[in-house]
């Protein structure tokens, strides 16, 4: 990345093995976040300013209280009925409140553009031998 930060992203679907679509890792140079391996584990994560030594984890639910928005908090009953842990529900809230004027949407044309064009080039550059190629900033258009 352009401060020298390294983004890897691993998509499996073909391998024979239980699955592990809900399997997410994120770390920076301050924190570190792991969803849940299997049924019955905790999200945990590890923030520099909160644990004292670099084996302490916390559960990512003691923090929803401090972290998570107000409109998610309200309505984490019927996410959690809606299924697939109500990541479906939420977008679908967001959407409509962003279309109705009551919220801004949380992912902005831009962001979006960022998240897909990185896709699309990826896959240019695969075609090419794998070189190197700059993803375009929508921004400038």
């Amino acid at each position: 990345m352009a401060l020298g930060g390294l983004v890897k992203i691993r998509v499996d679907m073909l391998s024979n093995r239980p699955d592990a679509s809900t399997n997410y890792q994120l770390q920076g140079t301050d924190g570190c976040y792991e969803s849940a391996r299997a049924c019955g584990e905790k999200n945990r994560i590890w923030l520099r300013s909160r644990c004292e030594d670099a084996g302490t984890w916390l559960n990512l639910d003691e923090l929803r209280d401090e972290f998570l928005p107000d409109f998610w908090k309200e309505n984490l009953a019927s996410g959690d009925a809606a299924g697939h842990g109500g990541g479906d529900y939420f977008e679908i809230l967001d959407f409509v409140g962003a279309i109705e004027g009551k919220r801004p949407n949380p992912i902005g044309i831009h962001e979006a553009m960022e998240m897909t064009l990185l896709g699309l080039v990826s896959q240019l550059s695969i075609r090419e031998g794998s070189r190197w190629m700059e993803v375009p900033d929508s921004r400038m258009w």
